[in-house]
This record gives structure tokens, sequence and C-alpha cells, in this order.
């Protein structure tokens, strides 16, 4: 008997990211990274989930602004978007406002 085994449900502990949005960006520019889907077995998801993931950015450290500029930056500071690109991955586009160091975090709503 041949006998196809797919991935199963969705598990946020073993799903994985990957791109250079992950180490580095630049101030006011979007940047990206991918996330992969995966199941409780570490396997790949092949297919659309409707997953929706939150991108969390702390500041840490801010870079000194220069002098002539206006430290009271209006409008969102972060923002993020997701968009499915096929084999159970989801593209994230972020861009931050203000330069220096971050923790970000990454979490499922759905999972």
């Amino acid at each position: 008997f041949n006998t196809s085994v797919v991935a199963g449900i969705f598990d946020s502990s073993e799903t994985s990211a990957s791109g250079p949005g992950l180490k580095q960006a630049i101030a006011g520019e979007d940047s990206t990274f991918i996330i992969q889907s995966k199941d409780s077995g570490g396997n790949k998801k092949k297919k659309y989930d409707d997953l929706h993931f939150e991108v969390d950015l702390v500041l840490v450290e801010r870079q000194p602004l220069p002098v002539q500029t206006n430290d009271s930056i209006g409008g969102e500071l972060i923002s993020s978007a997701q968009r499915y690109i096929g084999n159970g991955q989801y593209e994230v586009t972020y861009s931050v406002k203000i330069a220096g160091l971050y923790l970000m975090y990454v979490r499922s709503i759905d999972g």
C-alpha cells in the first residue's frame, strides 16, 4: 500500500523564522523575514492555514538623535504586515522609525 502522510496541526513551538529582517533593518524602510509553519513533529506545513502572527519590537537602546532633529516623531513607530507565500510560509514585513537596538518577539495569534 502507498500511504500519504501530511503535516499535522500547526505548532508554534516548532515553527521557525529566517531572513535578513531578523538581524538588521534600516529606520523608515521595510524589512522582511519568513516564518515557516510546522507541526508538532517539526514537519513543514505545505498549505495555507490562515495563521496570523504578531510582531513586537522593544527598543532596548536608542541611537542618539541629531541636535536639529525633533525628538517627537509622530505616527506609528512600528508597523508590520504579513502575507502567505506558499508551502506553509508567511512573509512578514515591518518598518520602524527610530534607530537603535531592539528585541523582537514573534508570536502566533492562532496557536
